[in-house]
């Protein structure tokens, strides 16, 4: 039983062989509207997919490269422990769901950088689209130049746990750094755990150019 994928024709296969189905599905269950379910090609495993037994029915998540075509996919597991297994792919050359919000950085000259995926998801659920997520917590050169290619304003909207402040002085001196011209700014999402977590609580907007609420 294959559990390693290394070409993107292979992605694509998996991708396409999900089962799709919204109704009932833990995107849903956790906040994800139905146009981002199918705008991401989001899904489950069938129990005759292509993947090891302990990964079949469970929630997926493709992961794009800048021009929307699949580098890897990762499973969400559970609820505690090891929550994801992310199938081999150069994580820090690749930022998730860029592809599909560089049109709305541009526009606005922002980015949100947030860490994980439903940190991503939700905010695209509620209409906000310049969002991406570094899949963990500390941002690398790669992905650094990738956004500063993009704008010339990022906001990283961080975990209000001790990994992501952790996290936060080598990402600012990175920034400075490398890219001198770029201006950042930080959020907290404190006393929510996450950006998901935020998002789920009812937090908004506060006005047309989606400038975060920082009274949290």
């Amino acid at each position: 039983m294959c559990n390693t994928y290394t070409g993107q024709s292979k992605y694509t296969s998996l991708i396409d062989g999900l089962d799709k189905t919204y109704e009932g599905s833990y995107f849903q269950s956790r906040g994800v509207s139905v146009e981002v379910f199918n705008e991401f090609q989001l899904g489950s495993t069938h129990g005759n997919s292509d993947v090891h037994d302990t990964h079949k029915f469970k929630p997926l998540v493709p992961i794009n490269d800048i021009f929307g075509n699949p580098v890897s996919i990762v499973l969400r597991l559970g609820e505690t422990g090891h929550k994801y297994h992310y199938y081999p792919f150069p994580k820090m050359k690749h930022l998730f769901a860029l592809d599909k919000a560089q049109e709305e950085i541009r526009r606005q000259n922002l980015v949100y950088v947030v860490e994980g995926f439903f940190d991503v998801l939700l905010p695209f659920s509620k209409g906000v689209r310049n969002v991406v997520a570094i899949m963990g917590t500390r941002m690398s050169k790669q992905q650094l130049y990738l956004l500063s290619s993009l704008t010339n304003h990022i906001t990283f909207v961080l975990d209000s746990d001790r990994a992501g402040i952790a996290a936060l002085d080598p990402t600012i001196k990175l920034i400075k750094e490398e890219t001198p011209d770029v201006r950042s700014d930080i959020v907290f999402t404190y006393p929510h755990k996450d950006f998901a977590d935020y998002i789920q609580a009812g937090e908004l907007w506060t006005n047309s150019n989606q400038t975060m609420n920082q009274n949290m």
